[in-house]
């Protein structure tokens, strides 16, 4: 077997619709996290050897698979006209804790560009570091979707693809059941596993998370669930690295202990 038909077995999903979710200057969790990422693969000649795999909005019955309805419509609404501008007059905050610059930094490996923009045009609605703007929801929903276009693709009988990576944004790991947090506003990973439990049968799934930071919200959503093993390897510092869960004495609870 030839190695380009080995190499074929990975499956790599990409949409540049993420990139349209920004917030100001200085935001960490900003488009080129995964624009850098996606060049570099392609520079080096290695989105040649995978298939790439198209990706896809979730649809909101699959976010209910995790997330109850309040919380989709909650996330969902800043993309609906005039809900966005609405915040902003009314004078929800909009800067958080970052440089509140009305231009937009989008830093690369050797330069940077810096978009002007004429007005603010996004809020943190949960919490000091988790912004939106108006096409936030829609990335979020094309986040979660391409992960499942991935697993979709893995399960798929007649593909030669067995494993993958989906290079994705907004993340998803500090996202609970009803709450957006630490940059993260529905929690793909969570999505993907029940997913793979409800809709092909699964009846075990294991979720590692190497994140510096502990994935709070996965662990919480499956605390109580004996199907889906959750491992989260981060830093902790006794309770002050963000988000100062994740003691190594933090299990399940009931059957998931």
């Amino acid at each position: 077997m030839s190695s380009a038909s080995i190499d074929k077995r990975i499956g790599y999903v990409f949409d540049s619709l993420m990139e349209a979710h920004r917030g100001g200057m200085g935001h960490p969790e900003r488009p080129s996290r995964i624009r850098s990422i996606h060049q570099k693969l392609g520079e080096r000649g290695l989105l040649e050897r995978v298939k790439i795999v198209a990706g896809r909005p979730a649809t909101d019955e699959e976010l209910f698979l995790v997330h109850p309805r309040v919380h989709v419509d909650r996330v969902m609404q800043f993309g609906e006209e005039g809900v966005l501008k609405s915040a902003l007059d009314g004078g929800e905050d909009s800067e958080g804790p970052y440089n509140p610059s009305t231009e937009d930094e989008d830093e690369g490996e050797e330069n940077y560009v810096v978009t002007a923009r004429p007005e603010k045009s996004y809020i943190f609605p949960f919490g000091a570091d988790t912004y939106v703007c108006k096409e936030s929801p829609m990335a979020a929903k094309i986040s979660a979707g391409c992960v499942l276009s991935l697993i979709e693709e893995i399960m798929d009988e007649g593909s030669p693809v067995d494993r993958g990576f989906a290079c994705v944004r907004p993340p998803g790991h500090h996202a609970t059941t009803s709450e957006a947090m630490g940059f993260c506003l529905f929690n793909n990973v969570a999505i993907a596993a029940q997913a793979l439990r409800q809709r092909y049968g699964l009846q075990r799934v294991a979720v590692v998370d190497w994140d510096v930071h502990h994935g709070n919200g996965t662990c919480e959503i499956f605390a109580e669930d004996p199907t889906v093993l959750v491992i989260s390897i981060h830093r902790f510092d006794g309770g002050l690295y963000y988000p100062g869960t994740g003691n190594w004495t933090e299990m399940g609870s009931g059957d998931a202990v």
